[in-house]
This record gives C-alpha cells, sequence and structure tokens, in this order.
C-alpha cells in the first residue's frame, strides 16, 4: 500500500502516512500513481524546470497587467482639446478683439492715436491671455474694454450736445458707430458659434476615441487575468501534489534546480531541506558578516577616543608646565619684593 500524497510505502494495516502523516484513506492502490507520487531525480528536475518556467509565465503576465494599467492611466490624462470654459473664454478672446479693433479704427480716423496705443495693449493683453490660458489677463482685458466702452459713450454725448454740428454729422457719427459694434458683436458670435461647433465636433471625436481605448484595454486586461488563471490553475493541478506551498518563488526553484542538477538532492523532502540549511548559513553569515562590520566599526571609535584621549592628556600636562612656570615666576617676583 502507498500513499496517495507523497508515493511513500504504507505498511499494511497502518493508519497514517510514516512521511507525510496523512491518514490512510481506504481503497488506495498497490503503487503511486503518475499525479500523485513525489517525483525524484531527472523526473524531479523536469518538474521544477516546469514550476520556473511556469512562475516566470505568471510573472510576465502580472508585468504585461502593471504596463496595461500605466498605459490606460497615461490615456486618461489625454484631456479634451477644449473644455466648456475654454469655449468661453474663446468668446470672450474674440469679442474683445473685434470691439479693440472698432475702437483703433475710429481712433485712426479720429486722429486719437492714444486710443490706438491703449487698444493695442488690450489687444496683446487679450492675446497672452488666451495663448497662456489664464483667464486672469482677459478679465482685466474685458474691464478696460468696459472703460474704452465708457470713453466712447462719453464722447457720443459731446458730439451730441455740440451745437456746432448739424443734425447729420452727428446722426453720422453716432450711427457709424453703433452700426461698426453691432457689426463686430455679429462677427464675434459668428466666430464663436463656429468655433464651438468645432470645438464639440473635437470632443466627440476625443470621447469616442476615449471609449474604445477604454474597451481595447479592458479587454487586454481581462485576457492577462485569465491567462495568469490557467497558468496558476494548470501549475497547481501538476505540482500541489508534491511541491511545497510556501516556495512558489522563482529564486527558491533556481535554488532547488542547482541542488537536484548538483547532485545535492535527489527527492523533495531532501531538497526543501538542503535549501533551508543554506539559507539558514547564509543568514548566519551575513548575520557574523553584520557583526564583523559592527566590531571594526566600534574599534574605529574606541581609536579615535584613544587618540582623543592622548591629545587631552598631552593638552593638561602643557597646561601643568604653564601653571609651575607661573607659580614659579610669581614665587621669584615676590622674593624681589
Amino acid at each position: 500500500m502507498y500513499c496517495s500524497t507523497c508515493g511513500e510505502e504504507i505498511q499494511h494495516g497502518g493508519a497514517y502516512c510514516p512521511k507525510c502523516g496523512r491518514e490512510v484513506q481506504q481503497g488506495n492502490g498497490d503503487a503511486p500513481s503518475a499525479a500523485s507520487a513525489s517525483p525524484c531525480g531527472r523526473s524531479l528536475l523536469d518538474e521544477l524546470c516546469f514550476v520556473r518556467d511556469s512562475l516566470l509565465l505568471i510573472l510576465e503576465q502580472y508585468t504585461t497587467q502593471a504596463s496595461l494599467v500605466l498605459n490606460y492611466r497615461q490615456e486618461q490624462k489625454r484631456l479634451e482639446s477644449r473644455t466648456v470654459g475654454q469655449k468661453s473664454e474663446y468668446g470672450l478672446f474674440v469679442f474683445g478683439i473685434a470691439i479693440v479693433a472698432v475702437v483703433v479704427l475710429k481712433g485712426l480716423l479720429t486722429g486719437k492715436f492714444d486710443e490706438v496705443v491703449l487698444c493695442m495693449a488690450i489687444l496683446a493683453l487679450f492675446w497672452r491671455g488666451w495663448t497662456t490660458g489664464r483667464r486672469r489677463l482677459l478679465i482685466v482685458g474685458l474691464a478696460l474694454l468696459v472703460g474704452i466702452a465708457f470713453v466712447g459713450i462719453t464722447n457720443i454725448i459731446h458730439v451730441a450736445n455740440d451745437a456746432e454740428l448739424p443734425p447729420s454729422a452727428v446722426f453720422v457719427y453716432i450711427g457709424s458707430y453703433a452700426v461698426a459694434v453691432v457689426i463686430a458683436l455679429i462677427a464675434a458670435k459668428t466666430a464663436v458659434t463656429r468655433r464651438n461647433a468645432k470645438v464639440d465636433a473635437e470632443n466627440k471625436e476625443i470621447r469616442t476615441g476615449n471609449a474604445r481605448a477604454l474597451a481595447e484595454y479592458s479587454a487586454r486586461y481581462d485576457c492577462t487575468v485569465r491567462e495568469i488563471d490557467r497558468l496558476r490553475q494548470e501549475l497547481l493541478e501538476r505540482t500541489a501534489s508534491w511541491f511545497p506551498p510556501d516556495y512558489y518563488n522563482v529564486r527558491t526553484v533556481e535554488s532547488f534546480i542547482m541542488l537536484v542538477k548538483n547532485h545535492r538532492a535527489s527527492d523533495v523532502s531532501e531538497m526543501v531541506n538542503l535549501y533551508e540549511t543554506d539559507a539558514h548559513r547564509r543568514n548566519v553569515e551575513a548575520y557574523m558578516h553584520l557583526q564583523s562590520k559592527q566590531m571594526e566599526l566600534m574599534l574605529v571609535n574606541q581609536q579615535e577616543i584613544a587618540r582623543k584621549l592622548e591629545v587631552s592628556n598631552l593638552i593638561n600636562a602643557g597646561n601643568f608646565v604653564l601653571n609651575a612656570m607661573n607659580v614659579a615666576n610669581t614665587s621669584a617676583i615676590l622674593d624681589r619684593l
């Protein structure tokens, strides 16, 4: 009779396996099966290579998962080219440019070049705010435009109250100014509408692309999850009956392979015991090396302390000699007195 777990031969009538301690089930065969018996020798080396390769494949799938997550997060950072707030700022920008153009034209026709210079400064302010995305600059430009509009209204009132001009001239002046402003507003509204329609189309395309990318990344991620589950299930089905569960690690399995390949171990128990012995020896060596380093450091510190004590003793001896000389000089001076 043989143990169904480790393949150890059990004497007739035995209730437990003498090797692994598992309770003997009634109806065990006369010989261990290939799936349940622990491999030995060359078959053990082949099985260990299979374990190592399976673990490497699982790690590769985990690396692919991490890469997919990182790429998807980078893809999410691709924000839409124009948001609703940027549409509004674009409208403010176009409106400001239109009003500035009207005021500049008026200043050139009337010879008020100070208004032209001021409007050019506002134009530069609007352009800077638009290109850098700083809404504060656009708001400042809007405030300056309100000031210019106030000045324009004041000029219109002065022209209307000027009795020297004929009514037709006043009407032409006010009408041309009003028509220019209306045309500028209509042009600004048309430009903003077209621009926002274009931005909406771009945003729709970007959203569609993001949804497609999300679906693609999700499908690839699910594929890696299924592949990891398949590899893990295949590994456990083939090795769970004999491989120790706490040692599913690539470096550990590499050590197992070296032990079996160099004929230091021929079965699982001997392999694990040698690994633990070597690991304990390495830990002890590392601990002794650390202790040696600490002792060397302590020795260096003691030598430094001893050197400082020698210097301190020399200083104290020098002070003692100086004090003795001072006492002798003082005694000589007193004797002379």
